[in-house]
């Protein structure tokens, strides 16, 4: 199949994919990030690499990943951006998780009253794809597209998928 590479961002790949050598070369040429994933789009297994030819980002990366006060301070203000209007001055690193798992949580029910779709909470076997209703098919499928989504944005950035804030010790802790 011929993908006009210049115009998209990321392209995932599933199982069975061929892909030439040729056509890999022209894809990184265009500046898209590729993405591994597996069946249903459900894993992420690895990424392009970076667009960048600077060390920059991964250095400050690490500086502030590496620092306490400034690993917080990272945390802090991702929260910030992403719910305006919050303060987030005194709280530690897990009661910024719990807020958010909590915030996930009343999401998922209040879009579920919202669409009238049925909602048990939030359940999926990593290993067994088939065995999750179609809502959470619907909602792991869509992480996985978002993970490799946030993986070849990253990367491309030449910064490390490893080295998290909100989520630590994990290959891919900066993704999650």
């Amino acid at each position: 199949i011929h993908i006009p590479a210049a115009a998209i961002s990321v392209l995932l790949l599933g199982p069975g994919t061929d892909v030439t050598q040729r056509a890999m070369e022209l894809i990184g040429d265009a500046g898209v990030s590729v993405a591994w994933v597996g069946e249903h789009g459900v894993r992420y297994y690895a990424g392009g690499c970076a667009l960048t030819h600077s060390a920059r980002l991964l250095i400050k990366q690490a500086e502030c990943v590496s620092n306490q006060r400034k690993h917080l301070q990272v945390v802090r203000k991702m929260y910030e951006l992403r719910f305006e209007g919050e303060d987030t001055a005194g709280l530690t690193l897990q009661q910024l998780r719990g807020r958010e798992g909590s915030r996930m949580r009343k999401l998922y029910k209040a879009c579920a009253a919202r669409t009238g779709v049925a909602w048990n909470g939030r359940s999926y076997d990593p290993d067994d794809f088939s065995v999750g209703d179609p809502v959470n098919q619907a909602l792991s499928a869509g992480n996985a597209c978002l993970y490799g989504l946030a993986y070849s944005v990253i990367s491309a950035l030449g910064c490390s998928p490893g080295l998290g804030f909100v989520h630590i010790g994990h290959e891919r802790s900066f993704v999650y």
